[in-house]
């Protein structure tokens, strides 16, 4: 998980997104 982590640093990016956005919608 790691080091797919570490090459698609964009997906992380995207599931922080997603949960920054679920967090406010839960708010």
């Amino acid at each position: 998980d790691w080091t797919t982590r570490k090459n698609n640093p964009l997906s992380v990016t995207s599931l922080a997104r997603i949960i920054h956005l679920l967090t406010k919608n839960l708010k």
